[in-house]
């Protein structure tokens, strides 16, 4: 009997080993593909839209997520919107870090200027001096 070098035996072992290759190849390149569509920034929303200012420090960021205003990294004020509860309605939320302080009114602080807000009346002040006052009563105004 004339024993052939590529017998059927030793074809279908050949065979094997090769679409097991192949298999695992492309397995690994679907992997990789995979991964490669993966972007590093998905956490952030697609579109996005930034002012920075001409110093670079101060940047305001309009997304689909809400409003944001920074300054080097830190976030100054966040405006954005939460569902209530099932409904469709949407309520604003607004965060602002810095001096501003909530208890029966609203107080914002620039140096020494001053504007405080309640249910009576709107208050804006200079230092402890009084320069405007506005409620249900009319505006008042001190020069002094």
């Amino acid at each position: 009997m004339n024993q052939q070098p590529y017998g059927i035996d030793v074809r279908l072992t050949r065979l094997e080993r090769e679409v097991y290759l192949w298999r695992t190849l492309g397995l690994a390149a679907m992997a990789f593909l995979s991964l490669g569509f993966h972007s590093p920034g998905s956490d952030r929303p697609d579109k996005e839209i930034r002012f920075v200012s001409t110093d670079g420090l101060q940047t305001v960021v309009l997304s689909a997520e809400g409003l944001t205003l920074r300054t080097k990294d830190k976030t100054l004020v966040r405006l954005d919107f939460a569902p209530v509860g099932e409904s469709e309605k949407l309520e604003a939320e607004l965060m602002v870090t810095g001096s501003v302080s909530t208890g029966t009114g609203l107080s914002i602080r620039t140096g020494k200027d001053t504007a405080l807000l309640n249910v009576q009346h709107l208050n804006f002040l200079q230092g402890s001096a009084m320069r405007a006052s506005l409620s249900t009563d009319g505006l008042e105004l001190s020069d002094s």
